[in-house]
């Protein structure tokens, strides 16, 4: 196996590893639909926190991060899809527990191991995103050759541009579906602030940020573990999220269609210069 193929096959072996089994909420959430009493749960998350996956993420991401350069295009997208994927499935759960699981259970269950795996999973994240900025901003001879015979000068700065605009919306994305467990790290900080300079300079980017937006019915649902108030009283995991994306998407209003429906948010005209985000039904629903 050629060098490439080899650094292709461990970058794919390690991601695997590291977001869909050591870092996944996936057992905690097994355990609060199981109805587990805290006690077994919080045994089984101190014995997630203590394997030796977990506590290799830190270095693991870090040899996925030094890897990344080095990996054709195809596998680079592939790893900011597991990022990707990985960012939402702990959104997903992560929030699910929160509004569904009773507030006694939830107080129960062993919150620093729970505060672990979260730490280690965003900043496991945040090393791929940044690695990714990183060779975006210089692609390696090996990237750009892909596109280089197949176009002049100016339209492959036209292309980069806009596969940097729309890296930047991936990268917003994955930040927003964290921000309820976010680290407040310098390198977060000037990653955020590149993207979001960024990602309104092409409308597929600009337009993919709405598409991540939630669906306003997951917000109205009663919530019967709490007293049956709607979801957007007490979701501080969508509010987290939902806050960062518009804080993103008010400077790109102006480049989105007048009307996009899509899973229950529309972008609806332009008021006094300035385009408005308005809140529908879902219309699939």
């Amino acid at each position: 196996m050629r060098r490439p193929q080899l650094a292709a096959a461990s970058a794919r072996c390690q991601a695997h590893a590291l977001f869909h089994s050591a870092l996944s909420l996936a057992p905690l959430h097994k355990a609060a639909t199981a109805l587990l009493p805290p006690l077994q749960a919080s045994a089984l998350l101190r014995r997630q926190a203590g394997c030796t996956l977990v506590q290799q993420a830190a270095s693991m991401a870090s040899s996925l991060a030094a890897l990344y350069p080095q990996l054709p295009g195809e596998e680079q997208r592939w790893l900011v899809q597991q990022v990707q994927v990985a960012a939402r499935q702990a959104h997903a759960l992560y929030r699910q527990l929160a509004l569904s699981a009773s507030p006694a259970w939830l107080a129960a269950v062993d919150a620093a191991s729970v505060r672990q795996l979260l730490d280690k999973l965003f900043l496991a994240c945040l090393a791929l995103l940044v690695a990714a900025w990183q060779a975006a901003a210089a692609p390696t001879p090996a990237h750009a050759a892909e596109h280089s015979a197949a176009a002049p000068a100016p339209a492959d700065a036209q292309r980069h541009a806009a596969e940097r605009a729309q890296l930047a919306a991936a990268v917003i994305g994955v930040l927003a579906d964290l921000q309820f467990c976010r680290v407040g790290t310098a390198q977060y900080a000037a990653l955020l602030r590149a993207a979001l300079a960024e990602a309104p300079s092409d409308p597929a980017a600009a337009a993919s940020l709405t598409a991540c937006l939630p669906c306003y019915a997951d917000l109205a649902v009663q919530c019967p573990t709490h007293g049956g108030q709607a979801a957007w009283l007490i979701d501080a995991v969508s509010a987290a999220k939902v806050q960062l994306l518009f804080n993103a998407l008010v400077p790109c209003c102006g480049m989105l269609p007048v009307v996009s429906g899509g899973r229950g948010w529309w972008v609806c005209g332009e008021a006094g210069g300035q385009g408005i985000l308005y809140p529908m039904p879902c219309p699939d629903r």
